[in-house]
């Protein structure tokens, strides 16, 4: 989970200035996309009305790809699913 962001959790695998960048940058940009995609869905239309369904959508797919390629790449296979 360390690796690449998804989660970074550990000073004794990561910096300091991992953590900060991580819990100060990263993870409030990810909550305010899904926020945003949710309020955008399920919010009254006046509300919302200027902001773009497709945009919305498309950054919560790019957020959520990164998320499971990571996850993919630096996934434990056991020897018989590799071949």
């Amino acid at each position: 989970m360390n690796h690449r962001f998804l989660f970074v959790w550990s000073l004794k695998h990561n910096s300091l200035g991992q953590h900060i960048r991580f819990w100060v940058i990263f993870c409030p940009i990810n909550w305010l996309v899904l926020s945003a995609l949710l309020l955008r869905l399920f919010s009254p239309e006046p509300l919302v009305q200027n902001v773009d369904l497709f945009q919305i959508v498309l950054a919560y797919l790019l957020l959520f790809l990164r998320v499971l390629i990571v996850s993919v790449k630096y996934s434990y296979h056991r020897p018989e699913e590799i071949e």
